[in-house]
């Protein structure tokens, strides 16, 4: 799911994209999802809205599979809800009060859309909206250019991001062409 989010030119916030969603909301994404590719995505519920979010992908240079896991937050704004990826700057972090207090924690984010029981469509980040919105000073943060792409690290509130993220705006903000369908292939079992 990390792959997922971490494409050619990237948008990250030091603040989550909108405010934590029930935790009933956010049992309802546990279970085992399918990529177009047939690739699966593991969802599991921990706790509030903390979900563990994780892939295996194959290492052809070490001949390998990797599992790539990452945290990740059930948030909504309004009826619009989103996927947090926490990236800790410490590769083992106890927590995420303590990478909060740290500062040393990112958030990468995509848009659910057309969410069911048996799928649901992922909107990534338009980085070129949230660039400008830097250059303009609408928001704080820095830019990054590389030979990869474009880095935005955003320096913002919660409130701040949730402000400028604007349903009326959700084909510039977040690029339709992005569109990542993921149909539900085993449902989490239910808790005891």
């Amino acid at each position: 799911m990390a792959a997922l989010l971490s494409g050619c030119s990237t948008v990250s916030s030091k603040s989550p994209l909108g405010d934590p969603t029930s935790a009933d909301d956010a049992k309802k994404l546990a279970g085992i999802w399918m990529t177009l590719d047939g690739d699966p995505i593991y969802v599991q519920y921990i706790d509030g809205n903390e979900l563990r979010v994780a892939n295996v992908g194959w290492n052809k240079a070490e001949s390998r599979f990797e599992l790539e896991e990452a945290r990740a937050f059930l948030t909504q704004d309004e009826d619009r809800q989103y996927l947090n990826l926490a990236e800790s700057s410490s590769a083992e972090s106890a927590s995420v009060e303590a990478d909060a207090a740290a500062k040393s924690i990112n958030y990468s984010f995509v848009r659910l859309n057309e969410m069911s029981d048996r799928s649901i469509v992922m909107m990534f980040t338009n980085v070129d909206a949230f660039e400008k919105a830097v250059k303009d000073k609408v928001l704080g943060g820095t830019i990054e250019q590389s030979q990869s792409g474009t880095s935005i690290k955003l320096d913002v509130t919660t409130e701040q991001l949730n402000k400028f993220v604007d349903p009326a705006k959700v084909g510039e903000q977040f690029d339709p062409e992005t569109a990542f369908p993921l149909m539900r292939i085993q449902q989490a079992p239910a808790e005891e």
